[in-house]
């Protein structure tokens, strides 16, 4: 009838009137504010798939991670310097207090950060590519991975990988710290110094051996790190999401809290020093003595030294100081 003929149909996949007053709460408050409308299947997706496209981009976590890894190196660098002489001395004076006495009374306070320099020079860029490398990991497996957001098993696997392009960066760097850290053990007994300063350590290593000298130790490096890392962002994914009321980790979908980051970031660097210690021993010894032709001469040199135990020297030097500079990396990370 005239009804009819004066009701205009509708298209076809057009919305009617009454069907947009239908429509849902959050919808009209876009409609109003003149926001986009959400596409089907878009509220759906995982907090990790929209901060890989959206908050968190691999730019933010290089930047993030930059300030977190020069926040670790001043903080850790202390203990760093003391594991790496409980390593190199025997077992019998070895202890991490007579080490510090050692060091205070040879060359002050100072003594404790020796060979911090060229650590912390590529400190920003280093740890820029280690959480860069990470989220960048991350977002790949996240697309392939039929676990759910946020599995601690995708977050290991994104870390272990993360050791591919970082050992590049830390075999040189070490081969330098360690050079540097074993000239302060000889000014702790009493001789002189061999290096003035870091360039001139690594100007020394550059005649001595070419670009070979920086590569030396590169695999047992590769060799530590991929647990390590691997374990490293295990563990802080799981005491983040354990300690937090969200459920995104180093996604920007947890809730940022100082305490729960300084503690996750704790745990994370314990658990890693657990983890890796027998492999940096071996790199250590590889890297700081030059008479090791290979690695297993390395090995066998520790054991002769100080038995099995030579493996873990140092252990709860770097076990317990990785708490607060693992702590404070990722603090500065999160707070970045």
């Amino acid at each position: 009838g005239r009804g009819c003929r004066g009701r205009r149909r509708p298209r076809p996949g057009s919305q009617s009137p009454r069907s947009s007053r239908r429509s849902s709460p959050g919808a009209r408050q876009a409609l109003r504010r003149g926001l986009p409308m959400a596409r089907r299947g878009e509220d759906s997706l995982s907090p990790d798939s929209r901060s890989t496209t959206a908050r968190h981009t691999t730019s933010d976590a290089l930047l993030a991670g930059g300030f977190g890894g020069a926040c670790l190196c001043v903080v850790g660098a202390p203990f760093d310097v003391v594991k790496v002489r409980q390593q190199q001395t025997r077992s019998d004076g070895a202890s991490p207090s007579r080490i510090v006495r050692s060091i205070l009374r040879a060359e002050g306070v100072v003594g404790l950060w020796r060979g911090v320099g060229p650590p912390l020079m590529v400190a920003v860029p280093q740890f820029a590519l280690v959480f860069g490398s990470h989220e960048a990991a991350r977002a790949l497996i996240s697309r392939h991975s039929t676990r759910p957001p946020g599995d601690g098993r995708d977050a290991a696997l994104a870390g272990a990988l993360v050791a591919v392009p970082t050992t590049f960066v830390y075999t040189p760097v070490d081969r330098v710290k360690l050079a540097m850290q074993s000239d302060g053990r000889r000014v702790a007994s009493g001789l002189p110094p061999l290096y003035s300063s870091a360039s001139q350590c690594a100007r020394q290593l550059w005649r001595s051996g070419g670009a070979a000298s920086f590569s030396r130790g590169f695999f047992a490096t590769l060799a530590r790190d991929v647990p390590g890392w691997a374990s490293y962002f295990y563990v802080y994914s799981a005491a983040k999401r354990w300690l937090t009321s969200g459920g995104g980790v180093l996604d920007g979908t947890a809730e940022l809290s100082p305490i729960a980051s300084l503690a996750a970031g704790g745990l994370a660097g314990a658990a890693t020093w657990a983890t890796c210690l027998p492999l940096d021993a071996v790199k250590t010894h590889y890297q700081s003595d030059v008479a090791h032709r290979t690695y297993r001469g390395a090995c066998r040199a520790i054991f002769r030294a100080s038995g099995v135990g030579g493996f873990f020297a140092g252990f709860w030097t770097m076990v317990l100081g990785g708490v607060p500079r693992d702590a404070a990396c990722f603090a500065g990370t999160e707070a970045a």
